[in-house]
């Protein structure tokens, strides 16, 4: 667990937010009881990737239209 990841779903959860975890897991029962047994409150696990105002990811590459820069950050996550 990345404990930051934790405090930062506190944090948006605190403020009002509605989190959803988005994951690729086919069994979504194994990230429900990791959330649940690490107090980390999510309003709703799925593998659809839901209407939202913005995506937080740990391997997300934020697309501008700048190829250069868009492919240099991809080849840092190698």
């Amino acid at each position: 667990m990345i404990p930051e990841g934790a405090e930062l779903v506190r944090r948006l959860k605190s403020e009002g937010y509605r989190v959803v975890v988005l994951t690729a897991r086919d069994n979504h029962d194994v990230v429900v009881k990791f959330l649940a047994k690490n107090n980390i409150p999510v309003d709703g696990v799925t593998s659809h990737k839901p209407p939202a105002i913005a995506y937080v990811d740990d391997r997300g590459v934020h697309w501008d239209r700048d190829v250069e820069k868009t492919m240099a950050h991809i080849k840092r996550l190698e």
